[in-house]
């Protein structure tokens, strides 16, 4: 029989880096925060103690790339709120998605972060209870 499955739903790798960043409310242009975890080209998890940003609204970032001095503009969406560990602490954020990366930039970016650690896992990932029950019911499992 097979084993469930964990749920892969990152499309690009994170990468562990802290850098400055602004991330700002694109309603009532309200700073949530100035750092950011981890990143990735599709998008970021940034440190902050705001309760009241809702799952899908949408924030402006402006951070450095790594190794560079090139800044970055990024409108993203939340998708996920979360805890990182972070210098052996556990910080509140907020996982966001790019939904506006200038083509240029986005390329940019994917270079910067080549060779970059990844963030060491605070969670484990959620089973895909759903695929395995497909599985059994068609006879693959």
């Amino acid at each position: 029989m097979n084993d469930i499955q964990p749920v892969h739903r990152r499309v690009a790798a994170r990468h562990a880096i802290v850098l400055e960043c602004d991330a700002v409310r694109e309603s009532g242009f309200q700073t949530i925060t100035r750092q950011l975890l981890d990143l990735s080209p599709e998008g970021a998890f940034i440190a902050t103690e705001a309760r009241d940003v809702e799952l899908g609204e949408e924030v402006w970032l402006t951070f450095r790339v790594p190794k560079g001095d090139v800044w970055m503009h990024a409108r993203a969406k939340v998708v996920r709120y979360g805890r990182e560990s972070f210098r052996g602490d556990c910080v509140r954020g907020l996982g966001v998605q790019f939904i506006e990366l200038d083509r240029v930039d986005h390329d940019h970016l994917v270079r910067s972060l080549a060779g970059l650690p990844p963030p060491i896992p605070t969670t484990t990932r959620p089973m895909d209870y759903a695929s395995f029950v497909r599985d059994v019911d068609e006879g693959v499992a």
